[in-house]
């Protein structure tokens, strides 16, 4: 009876990284989460593009006026500031939404290029043009106490994610999802006898 009992433990051990169609839909899954996250991430650049270079002009301005004691023009340009910055937040926001599936990234992945624009850390990686990324340096040349940054004060060097950097992400959360998916029909199959 014992030796039955291996024989059925060793097929089933041999048959764990057996191609099976079912085994698929776990790194499916990954697939279009992570490609969720890609586009939202790319989406956040592209929001942050149509902005940053205008934010530290109307700073400067803002600047300018108040040195110059000119508050008319002050409040103009801080009314023209506060209307972008309520479009800015709107866009933001819906980056925001997917900050859970940042963090199961984070929790599986180590190599996910996090957004530096959201979340600066040791991997992440810029999605917004190399202008856009120099114009928000030059924020930090007018410090100015109402200013709530999403970008912390020592910027990182400008990286953006690379094609191989995805790629290399896509093939890991294959396998992973794929091991993963192994473990659970070897963990059922067990069970099961």
């Amino acid at each position: 009876m014992q030796k039955r009992g291996d024989e059925e433990f060793e097929e089933t051990e041999k048959g764990i990284f057996s191609f099976d169609w079912k085994k698929l839909i776990l790194p499916l899954i990954l697939i279009i989460l992570f490609s969720i996250f890609l586009s939202s991430a790319f989406k956040l650049g592209n929001d942050l593009d149509k902005y940053s270079c205008q934010f530290p002009a109307l700073l400067k301005e803002f600047v300018n006026n108040r040195d110059n004691n000119d508050s008319l023009a002050m409040n103009q340009t801080f009314e023209r500031m506060k209307t972008m910055g309520v479009v800015f937040e709107e866009d933001v926001n819906n980056f925001k939404k997917i900050t859970p599936l940042i963090g199961f990234f984070r929790a599986i992945d180590p190599f996910v290029p996090i957004p530096c624009e959201y979340s600066p850390s040791n991997f992440c990686r810029f999605y917004m043009s190399q202008d856009s990324y120099l114009c928000n340096k030059g924020i930090f040349e007018y410090p100015l106490p109402f200013i709530d940054s999403i970008f912390t004060l020592e910027m990182k060097d400008y990286k953006t994610p690379s094609f191989w950097l995805i790629l290399l992400n896509f093939i890991y959360l294959i396998v992973l999802g794929y091991l993963v998916s192994c473990a659970i029909f070897f963990f059922f199959r067990r069970k099961e006898k």
